[in-house]
């Protein structure tokens, strides 16, 4: 818990960060998907699921290499991975 510490105070001292949360486990969720006009709702993660996502950051930077380089500074980064996505655009 340390390392995130001290990742979040610097991602956030950068002026990069926008967002972010951490997440519950992921047995706490719920799904939910339409089939034939009618709600499936399942208590706890997907039933295929191998990995879970504990938490998000937004962030802004200029391109991919400058968000990959935020992303290998994660702790989770050598135990674990780090998935970088771009945004939908503004509309």
């Amino acid at each position: 818990m340390g390392r995130l510490a001290a990742y979040i105070d610097e991602i956030s001292a950068s002026g990069v960060a926008r967002s972010g949360a951490g997440l519950l486990a992921p047995e706490t969720g719920t799904s939910l998907r339409i089939r034939d006009g009618q709600n499936q709702v399942q208590d706890g993660p997907f039933a295929s699921a191998k990995e879970q996502l504990a938490g998000f950051f937004v962030i802004e930077v200029d391109d991919i290499d400058a968000a990959l380089a935020w992303a290998a500074k994660a702790p989770c980064a050598p135990v674990g991975g780090v998935e970088v996505r771009p945004t939908l655009p503004s509309m």
